[in-house]
């Protein structure tokens, strides 16, 4: 089960609008449940933690994946303080994700000129703005939408992966060449038996030789089983490491097109896009030790 934690911070005068983001939350889960999606969204704002700032502040570093700040052409000292610091975490750990709501307005206030500088301090992806709930509503649903498939896809692609690795612990070819030894077994034994009960109490053989023929068939059958055993547990283990690899390369493609998405504009589209080629074209067994470099490149990126 997915779970998406969204936190409402701002205005605390728009409280009908924090109740209708709530219900737009909850209709979602139950629409993706439904769907027979694995998915519940939990928005809280500040009403679901009383009074407690050090609550929020945690909640926003620690927990959210998504947070809303809804501005009514003004920003408080404490609302301020609360997007400077999930921006700040979302630069050094890469969440949440933040989208700011503005209401509309035709005159330009000393309060919103305020409010545009914090945000443009903070991000350049400045604010979307709306002219009454309903606006607000279907604004907000359009990207909280597009995130949770973000996350149902990241869900569905290692879920896949996960019971890829579950469907057998052993290879083909470990089944094979044991299945084929065990079938000259069965048929080396029979033989054995059948020329000890036809021909070989004829010629005298003693029941401890044919005891000892039956106890070599064995011992080689075990050998073999052994020698294959080992080979296909270490290509087990090199084709983990290998699945593990290319879950990195995913996770970190994805994570740049996130990136790419929240921090490009005109002019670093076209270098955002050739990073995230580059990191798709790495060798899985290569990524680790070629992910420290596109990191300092999207960060370069990310300042631009």
């Amino acid at each position: 089960m997915e779970t998406i934690k969204i936190f409402l911070a701002g205005a605390k005068n728009l409280q009908d609008e924090r109740l209708k983001l709530k219900a737009l939350a909850n209709a979602l889960t139950f629409k993706y449940g439904q769907e027979g999606k694995k998915v519940t969204i939990n928005m809280s704002s500040y009403e679901d933690f009383g009074d407690r700032q050090t609550v929020y502040d945690n909640f926003i570093k620690n927990e959210a994946d998504i947070v809303f700040f809804l501005f009514d052409q003004r920003i408080g000292d404490k609302t301020e303080a609360e997007i400077r610091l999930a921006y700040e975490n979302q630069r050094k750990k890469k969440r949440p994700e933040i989208y700011s709501f503005v209401r509309a307005f035709t005159d330009r206030t000393p309060e919103i000129e305020h409010l545009e500088a914090v945000l443009n301090s903070v991000s350049e992806n400045y604010y979307v703005d709306f002219f009454n709930t309903d606006d607000l509503i279907s604004k907000a649903k359009e990207r909280l939408c597009k995130v949770v498939n973000q996350q149902l896809d990241l869900q569905a692609m290692y879920e896949q992966d996960s019971v890829a690795r579950r469907t057998s612990s052993q290879t083909p070819m470990f089944r094979v060449v044991t299945g084929v030894f065990t079938i000259y077994y069965i048929i080396g034994s029979l033989a054995w038996m059948m020329f000890y009960s036809t021909a070989g109490q004829a010629m005298g053989l003693s029941l401890r030789l044919y005891i000892g023929g039956i106890l070599l068939l064995s011992i080689f059958w075990i050998i073999v089983a052994s020698l294959v055993g080992r080979h296909d547990s270490k290509y087990n283990v090199q084709q983990e490491a290998l699945v593990n690899d290319t879950d990195d390369v995913r996770s970190y493609v994805e994570e740049l097109k996130m990136m790419a998405k929240q921090y490009g504009h005109n002019e670093t589209q076209r270098l955002w896009q050739q990073l995230i080629q580059e990191a798709e074209s790495i060798p899985p067994r290569q990524f680790a030790h070629k992910k420290a470099a596109l990191q300092v490149r999207a960060t370069q990126l990310m300042n631009e």
